[in-house]
């Protein structure tokens, strides 16, 4: 390894092990070409969320990216982690002549996830655009082999006010369970999809 390719390793490996659960890594290449990423890590995170924890963080630094594939997450046990729900942090809209594009930051504790979705300019076009950027975020924090996918988004009135429903579907070990929420519209109706769409997981499972 030249001089070059260890100072460019170094400064990688710098930067990985100052992630969220991370203890140590250990990085492979050949000439200036990444091989091997070898990661030891707590289990305060799951392995999919260091992973992409990892591209994140080279593509932003580093303007590199990582394919997964080359990541190996090796994980020992770490502090017990406190379960919790999931909360909405922060809602962005913004609108163009072509359509709309909006992000979503889901939080839990200091862990957060950012998740976009780009649609058309009716409100039924936005809503479900919300509640899939909101299913994406989500999905960021279940552990490895669950997954969820968005079903359906609708309204509905109860006693004069108007609902926001959001229905998902969550595959475990166990199979699919179809998953509802709700959540009044009041002065937000994006808003209201994202709760809707945490409303139906929150009920269902607890976050770490």
């Amino acid at each position: 390894m030249n001089d070059s390719t260890e100072l460019l390793t170094e400064a990688w490996a710098g930067l990985i092990s100052k992630l969220p659960a991370v203890q140590d890594c250990r990085i492979i290449m050949d000439g200036t070409e990444l091989r091997e990423l070898h990661v030891l890590a707590d289990d305060s995170r799951s392995p999919k969320q260091i992973v992409r924890d990892i591209q994140s963080a080279m593509l932003a630094r580093f303007n590199r990216q990582v394919d997964h594939r080359l990541i190996s997450i090796a994980q020992i046990p770490g502090p017990a982690r406190k379960t919790g729900r999931l909360v909405c942090s922060q809602m962005d809209l913004s609108i163009g002549r072509g359509g709309a594009e909006v992000s979503v930051l889901l939080s839990l504790g200091d862990q957060q996830y950012k998740a976009r979705a780009i649609c058309g300019l009716t409100r039924t076009d936005r809503r479900r655009a919300v509640a899939s950027a909101t299913v994406e975020a989500i999905s960021a924090f279940l552990p490895d082999g669950e997954q969820l996918w968005l079903s359906d988004v609708s309204s509905a009135s109860l006693d004069g006010s108007s609902v926001l429903l959001v229905s998902v579907t969550l595959l475990t070990e166990r199979g699919t369970e179809e998953l509802v929420g709700a959540a009044f519209e009041k002065n937000d109706a994006d808003l209201a999809v994202a709760h809707a769409a945490l409303d139906a997981v929150n009920r269902r499972l607890r976050f770490s």
